[in-house]
């Protein structure tokens, strides 16, 4: 649970997970390497949180790697480690 803060007052708000789902016509292994492999090619650029706008979206291919965008003024915004699991093969 965590804490909203509007005007004056506090509520509590539930963390819920996201889930979408789409079908796409390729195999599982196909749609995961796009996912993460060549996320840049899907990824809007209008989505991210850095200051300047976006050049590209990373995911590097290791458990430990940066999930992490460029800025078109050179800056980098981190999203986060990947993690076991989040590569093909990965348990």
């Amino acid at each position: 649970m965590t804490e909203q803060t509007t005007g004056q007052t506090t509520a509590p708000v539930a963390d819920v997970p996201v889930r979408k789902s789409i079908t796409v016509a390729a195999s599982p292994e196909r749609a995961f390497a796009v996912f993460t492999d060549d996320m840049d090619s899907w990824w809007p650029r209008e989505h991210h949180i850095g200051k300047a706008p976006m050049q590209r979206v990373l995911v590097e291919g290791q458990v430990g790697g940066r999930c992490y965008t460029e800025q078109v003024d050179g800056t980098e915004c981190d999203w986060g480690p990947c993690w076991p699991g989040s590569r093909r093969g990965g348990s």
